[in-house]
């Protein structure tokens, strides 16, 4: 299997899974953007899930209720405005100026998540058939 195969999976809304810095699970509602090989979120500065991945760069995601797909990832926080304004239109699949007002907005981050390995859970005539890929 390759990314390829898993990336048409990957649309809509997912949840987003961290670890906070006692160890405990965080989970939050995200819209992550594909890019290639990268998944993009965008998130507040102020956010239990910023604070988690600087401490703890590491997430995983599932999408639902289609196919179920799961992706574990390194995250990495980027800060940088050519870049959010690079994704800032068209890239989400919402209006991010309701959420962050502008891609200029110093509280607004993206978090730029790396995958490492993916399963995606498809219903086929011969019954569920789980499809693995590793990085």
């Amino acid at each position: 299997m390759e990314w390829s195969d898993v990336v048409p999976h990957l649309t809509g809304i997912a949840q987003l899974a961290t670890v906070r810095p006692d160890g405990s699970a965080h989970v939050a509602v995200v819209s992550p953007s594909v890019e290639g090989e990268v998944i993009w979120i965008g998130v507040e500065r102020s956010s239990s899930t910023a604070r988690n991945v600087a401490a703890n760069p590491t997430a995983a995601l599932v999408w639902m209720p289609g196919a179920e797909a799961y992706v574990w990832a390194d995250v990495e926080v980027v800060d940088d405005v050519d870049t959010k304004r690079r994704l800032w239109d068209g890239a989400w699949g919402y209006d991010p100026a309701g959420f962050f007002g502008t891609p200029d907005n110093p509280g607004y981050l993206l978090l730029r998540l790396f995958p490492r390995r993916a399963t995606v859970l498809t219903a086929t005539d011969a019954g569920l058939q789980r499809l693995r890929w590793t990085a």
